[in-house]
């Protein structure tokens, strides 16, 4: 796998991979609610929710670690075999710890959750976590043409095999033996390297740095899983099954915020250390991450308020209520990836402890605010809840990165780019239409005016790296 582009078209495969792999995801969510009903729908939510904890336990906090020792490191390809084998060694005992567990807390489980859904759902989580430094390491060497194959071909494979497994009648089975086929087959091309499994494993001192740089984010992601994942098991206690599948649907919708940066993202988290080394490199990492915000917002309001549009043409009936949601689930999810783009003081050091400790304050916070707000004013109070716990975390993340390193953000600009946006999504469903699509054009013009300047003059000096 030999390539190397332009910084313009890596972006270019980044999105056609993007819009490819979430296109089909979008477009099996139709499918799946038509041979699902909510309540099914909403058991596969929350494993799915738990394969996400999953992979956050399996990850071992191993890719932040790669992006932050390969930076500076004269041979970064030296790093990421020493860390993929750690991976791969460390994944086997964990994986068998977690399905011990799971079968002997089995019989305590509700019964929609049957043994062998958790325990595929295990599988899932563990080749997808072997898959992760190898993807990672696609982007930091620049082939993001071999990353778009790799990922594109597993989301093609995966939405057919899911559509088969359903139109044969497997039903949730099926939905999950489709995942673990399709993460089997991408395993296999990407790790080729057979002499690292046969390796006898040893930890070296880049191994017991990266453990030591890693872990934190291990408990760190755990906590973030309360603050945006524990809203579900919280809707299921105290709600319904069909409120939480109603709220799953709208997620699936507002996860489409991040994914229209993630172009932009996928090349710039990796890259954006090395950038603490370059010449101007605090003004562009300032500039950069502002224009990422930014971006983060227009996508916010467009999903917001075309979204439900799509929701009534797709979805059945019984799922429409999910209109209501969605604006301010984007407005959550612009704020989340706001905070992850202005947080860069935090990863420069050897240490990622300050990660864990704001998350694990949140963390505390978060479940007692999504209960109020669910008892005081259901599904609607539970957003309120969580908008605020994200802008908090935004707030918490600046001022504790800028401690660290301080970078030049022209905060004027941000918000004066920011503010209509998040003010249009918390008002939108009471809105006439003609009001609403004034107020879109407002705050979309707001945003181009604030972005124009950040803009690079040539895409491949973007960040100031060449391509």
């Amino acid at each position: 796998m030999k390539s190397k582009l332009t910084v313009a078209r890596q972006m270019m495969f980044y999105a056609l991979g993007l819009l490819l792999m979430k296109g089909i995801s979008l477009l099996m969510l139709p499918v799946i609610t038509r041979y699902l009903s909510p309540a099914e729908y909403g058991v596969l939510d929350a494993l799915l929710t738990w394969l996400n904890v999953l992979g956050i336990i399996l990850g071992l906090g191993l890719t932040e670690a790669l992006y932050r020792f390969s930076a500076q490191h004269k041979h970064p390809h030296w790093i990421y075999q020493q860390l993929l084998q750690l991976q791969l060694w460390a994944i086997l005992p964990i994986l068998l710890l977690c399905a011990l567990v799971v079968t002997l807390m089995a019989d305590s489980l509700p019964a929609a959750l049957q043994l062998p859904l958790l325990l595929m759902t295990l599988a899932v989580a563990a080749l997808a976590s072997a898959m992760t430094l190898p993807l990672c390491w696609l982007r930091l060497q620049d082939q993001a043409d071999w990353f778009f194959y790799c990922t594109a071909g597993k989301a093609l494979l995966q939405a057919l095999c899911c559509w088969l497994f359903l139109e044969w009648g497997y039903g949730l089975t099926g939905v999950l033996a489709a995942s673990l086929l399709s993460h089997v087959v991408l395993l296999a091309l990407l790790v080729k390297d057979a002499g690292i499994l046969r390796q006898k494993p040893h930890f070296d001192l880049i191994q017991r740095q990266s453990l030591s740089y890693g872990l934190p984010l291990v408990f760190s992601g755990l906590c973030l899983f309360l603050v945006c994942g524990a809203e579900r098991w919280i809707i299921a206690g105290t709600l319904s099954a069909r409120d939480l599948a109603l709220y799953a649907v709208a997620s699936q919708f507002a996860l489409m915020v991040a994914v229209c940066i993630e172009p932009f993202t996928l090349w710039w988290f990796p890259k954006r250390l090395t950038l603490v080394q370059h010449p101007q490199g605090l003004q562009q990492l300032a500039n950069s991450a502002t224009l990422g915000c930014v971006l983060a917002m227009v996508a916010a309001v467009c999903i917001g308020t075309a979204g439900p549009v799509l929701i009534y043409q797709l979805l059945p009936v019984s799922y429409h209520q999910a209109t209501s949601l969605l604006p301010l689930l984007c407005l959550a999810m612009a704020l989340k990836q706001c905070s992850h783009l202005l947080n860069t003081g935090c990863y420069t050091g050897h240490s990622t402890t300050q990660v864990g400790k704001i998350n694990a304050y949140l963390a505390v916070l978060a479940p007692i605010a999504y209960v109020t707000g669910c008892v005081l004013a259901d599904l609607h109070g539970l957003l309120l809840s969580l908008i605020l716990l994200y802008f908090g975390r935004l707030v918490w993340f600046y001022r504790a990165s800028q401690s660290l390193l301080r970078l030049p953000y022209p905060l004027g600009r941000l918000a004066i780019a920011l503010l209509p946006s998040a003010a249009l999504l918390a008002i939108s469903t009471t809105l006439p239409l003609w009001l609403l699509l004034l107020g879109t054009v407002l705050a979309l013009t707001c945003s181009v005016v604030v972005a124009m300047p950040l803009l690079p003059s040539r895409p491949q000096r973007l960040l100031g790296v060449a391509g």
